[in-house]
């Protein structure tokens, strides 16, 4: 059996207490009461004798109940104690029947609506006890009536103004509680020795370096635990012998920073790119017409080769810088509703599918998106000759599929290609990214930038030999 921990052996050092206070409680009342007995009657020792038993009777019954039920069997039976007390200290006129108010309160804080319970007890047992002295003729029945009638009030008002506190002071100290530990911030009071006061931590790694951190003096800083990065800081209190330590998960800003840090570069750099691309594109052109005019005259074979290469590479050249161009300076949207068939319509047009690979359509005629026709038809254009590259020379199948979900447009591109290696899923939207010689690595990525300028997204599914799935998702039309 594990040793019980430091909570729980407080939670019984308070109970021990609790329960020795008793015996000793009622010593004080015998010492209170001899000035007006003159004398200490054997009874109240039977009475403080049979307190003290009960102690570790208690404590034994407190490893075998449940909290409420142990509790009520401690408040009833001090309520029959103090019945004894106020029986051999003069019954009526006993000093001692104000010892109820005061264990229905204690109930109270420990049974809240259970202390009605205790009031009802309590008055009923010193009812009792007042009408046997009745009986005895002792005093007129009228005072019978008042006495009870007013102890009556005083136990129930007690019970009702107890319960009622200790419920409300309850609810304030849950709610706090579960305001703190519920706080993205890890709290820790510690106090001038460096105990540890108040905390809000579960995990004892992070507690510990609070407490190091409290150590060093020190007034911030960072730290890594389990691939989260936290800030810690000092503050101090009203309270001269407390210090708080302040513990903030700031992962998510410190990752916020670095992707600003990041697109910042890239902005400029895609800036400098374009600057330079627009400078490099216009000798391009000049170099492929001069190609193209010394190709025309007398030329051996070889020569003629040779030059054909370099107009090919020239070329490869001026689709990476305008690939490049289009990726680097996309214009505001021009939304309007379009028919998804006008654009493939145009695509099939300018660019017809090869024999070797048939085009399938799955949506409704007058299936409608809103997009910027000029954009998206770029968009659905990369896509499509990534499909044909693909699929090569071998007998394959495009599929363009549409349909409606959840208010949102679906547009899938499908094909019966090569598939994308799983390695490669994660990185085939990264600019520059391609698996092709030819390839810019930038079709993709312009693809994703203008589904995304949308406020779409695309995803995909791609298994080797079988082919790949495009999936683009479109906010629904807002007319």
């Amino acid at each position: 059996m594990p040793p019980p921990s430091d909570r729980a052996l407080g939670k019984e050092k308070n109970l021990l207490l609790f329960l020795s206070l008793r015996p000793l409680v009622i010593s004080l009342l015998i010492f209170l009461s001899y000035p007006i007995l003159f004398d200490i009657p054997r009874s109240f020792i039977s009475i403080l004798l049979i307190s003290s038993v009960l102690v570790p009777c208690f404590l034994f019954l407190a490893r075998i109940l449940s909290a409420r039920p142990f509790y009520y069997l401690i408040f009833i039976t001090d309520t029959l104690l103090v019945t004894a007390i106020i029986l051999f200290t003069g019954g009526s006129e006993s000093l001692f029947p104000l010892l109820y108010p005061i264990i229905i309160l204690i109930s109270a804080i420990y049974l809240f609506g259970g202390a009605y319970l205790v009031a009802a007890i309590s008055f009923s047992l010193y009812s009792i006890l007042i009408y046997f002295e009745l009986k005895g003729g002792f005093f007129p029945i009228q005072y019978f009536y008042a006495r009870t009638y007013l102890y009556g009030i005083l136990f129930f008002l007690v019970a009702h103004l107890g319960s009622t506190l200790a419920t409300r002071l309850r609810r304030t100290e849950v709610t706090t509680a579960e305001i703190i530990n519920s706080l993205p911030v890890k709290i820790a009071a510690i106090d001038n020795d460096g105990n540890l006061y108040y905390s809000n931590v579960s995990n004892q790694a992070i507690e510990k370096i609070m407490l190091d951190f409290y150590h060093s003096g020190a007034s911030y800083q960072e730290i890594s635990i389990d691939n989260r990065i936290f800030g810690l800081s000092s503050y101090s209190l009203t309270n001269p012998n407390l210090r708080l330590i302040l513990a903030e998960d700031i992962t998510l800003q410190k990752r916020m920073a670095e992707q600003t840090r990041i697109s910042e570069k890239v902005k400029l750099l895609a800036q400098l790119g374009a600057s330079l691309a627009h400078e490099i594109r216009n000798p391009l052109a000049s170099i492929r017409g001069t190609f193209e005019l010394v190709s025309k005259g007398k030329l051996s074979e070889k020569e003629k080769r040779l030059l054909g290469i370099a107009i090919s590479e020239v070329d490869r050249a001026t689709r990476t810088i305008e690939d490049f161009l289009e990726f680097s300076r996309m214009r505001p949207l021009r939304l309007r509703k379009v028919k998804l068939k006008s654009i493939i319509d145009d695509l099939i047009s300018s660019d017809p599918p090869p024999k070797n690979i048939d085009l399938a359509l799955d949506f409704p005629p007058n299936f409608t998106i809103r997009v910027d026709r000029h954009l998206f038809f770029r968009a659905l254009r990369n896509l499509l000759q990534n499909a044909k590259q693909a699929i090569g020379r071998k007998k394959g199948e495009i599929k363009i599929a549409g349909s409606t979900a959840e208010g949102r447009f679906e547009i899938r591109i499908s094909d019966t290609g090569c598939g994308i290696p799983k390695r490669n899923l994660s990185k085939i939207f990264d600019p520059f990214f391609s698996t092709r010689e030819e390839g810019t690595g930038l079709g993709l990525a312009i693809v994703e930038t203008i589904i995304t300028q949308h406020g779409g997204s695309i995803s995909v599914k791609s298994q080797v030999g079988k082919g790949t799935c495009f999936t683009i998702t479109l906010p629904s039309m807002k007319v």
